[in-house]
């Protein structure tokens, strides 16, 4: 839109600008935080050009029919779509209304200029200066339209639009989930609707995972606890109609996005593949090792690389190599006597402590100056000297906690509670 207004602005055209950007042509999303050149490239993967268009509001409603696939809705408040299509269009510098039970060729019900001024679907004289990428460029109303020029690589305009944002990079770009561009007629949307998510096995993504407890954060929220019922499903209601995006703290790199606007319900990674869920690898039965704790902080920690260890049973090729290299490299972990690290260990829970209280002092967290802390316990007596400061610290915090007012220092960890652990660490202040 911006390098539109610019075009227009160095040519001398008095000309409303809009833009629409076809659904399939996003790739996948901006991941949440930093964003890399090959975050844009993996999002704008096409090698589409940016062409500005002179169009009138017949030509623009009759592309923005090309995409409304929609019959109606189902129970629960989403789109029943005939097809599964990737050229619904987003717009920008207009608003837009459809019915999704209109006939097909007439779903549009309104569309209004940023300005406020309303066009109407027979207007075949007035002009519009639309930029879109040249695939988009080719569908029914816009392919009668007059090309003008070529405003760049839809990348690199992003790219552009995202430094002049943020300040080359200096300052955040917080951007709404949705601005309301886009909107249903005659109330068949609900105020609310609910979606059910499938968490399948990694191994075999046809295999659903029942009564397993995870973690779940809907949209720019915290991570919830829930529990998949017996078909493995996550149900969550009460979403506001329009766009919506889950992450599970199991499923790292994978999203899953809904729109009950557009009918869609698509789930991606970040290796641009879709899948029919989150894929989970199961947790296995056993304790966690010592390997398995340093590498899920290791992991919290943004995996960052490290010289080679002195742990004499940490192999180079070791799929936590990374893990130990980092722990030994900042102090997290000093290992055993005689230069060891014992991957397959099982941890206990005062040495994930202690583990975790090193990380944080590392970031200058942690008890400075004179402190005291009371352990309230049955068993505090049985912390070990050299744990007792960490697991004040972790208790403290509510990050390690007893039960039956027990604390069992030396017991052994699960998957769930050091999940459970490092999420409450990461949610520390907030």
């Amino acid at each position: 839109m911006d390098s539109a207004e610019t075009f227009a602005e160095n040519n001398g055209l008095d000309l409303p600008v809009i833009a629409v950007e076809n659904g399939g042509g996003i790739a996948q999303t901006m991941p949440m935080g930093e964003v890399t050149r090959g975050d844009i490239l993996d999002a704008f993967n096409h090698g589409n050009l940016v062409v500005a268009l002179s169009v009138t509001p017949a030509q623009l409603y009759e592309a923005l029919e090309v995409g409304l696939t929609m019959t109606g809705q189902d129970d629960t408040g989403l789109l029943v779509r005939e097809r599964v299509s990737g050229s619904f269009l987003q717009a920008s510098g207009f608003t837009y209304t459809y019915d999704p039970s209109g006939e097909a060729g007439a779903k549009v019900t309104q569309v209004v200029l940023s300005d406020g001024k309303t066009l109407t679907r027979d207007d075949a004289e007035t002009k519009l200066l639309l930029a879109t990428n040249n695939y988009t460029a080719t569908f029914a109303g816009l392919k009668d339209g007059e090309q003008l020029g070529e405003l760049g690589g839809e990348d690199l305009i992003v790219e552009e639009y995202l430094l002049a944002q943020t300040k080359n990079g200096t300052e955040p770009l917080d951007y709404p989930m949705s601005q309301g561009r886009i909107q249903i007629a005659n109330d068949t949307s609900p105020a609310q609707y609910a979606v059910a998510i499938p968490v399948l096995s990694q191994a075999d993504s046809s295999s659903p995972l029942p009564a397993m407890t995870v973690h779940l954060k809907v949209d720019g929220g915290e991570y919830q606890e829930m529990t998949t019922d017996a078909d493995g499903m996550l149900k969550v209601d009460g979403l506001a109609k329009g766009p919506h995006q889950f992450f599970l703290q199991e499923a790292a790199g994978q999203a899953v996005y809904v729109n009950n606007y557009s009918g869609s319900g698509t789930v991606t990674t970040k290796d641009g593949y879709y899948r029919l869920g989150f894929l989970v690898d199961a947790a296995p039965a056993g304790p966690v090792t010592r390997a398995m704790a340093v590498s899920a902080l290791w992991e919290l920690a943004g995996s960052p690389e490290a010289s080679a260890s002195s742990f004499l049973d940490v192999a180079a090729n070791a799929s936590y190599a990374g893990a130990a290299n980092w722990a030994a490299s900042t102090g997290v972990v000093k290992g055993y006597p005689g230069g060891l690290f014992q991957p397959d260990t099982a941890i206990t829970r005062e040495q994930l402590a202690v583990i975790l209280y090193r990380y944080e002092q590392t970031k200058g967290g942690g008890f400075t100056g004179d402190w005291m802390f009371r352990l309230d316990y049955t068993d505090a007596a049985e912390v070990s000297e050299w744990a007792y400061e960490a697991v004040c610290w972790c208790t403290m915090n509510q990050l390690l906690t007893g039960t039956g007012g027990a604390l069992e220092p030396a017991g052994q960890i699960s998957q769930a509670e050091l999940t459970e652990m490092l999420t409450l660490y990461q949610n520390l202040g907030e």
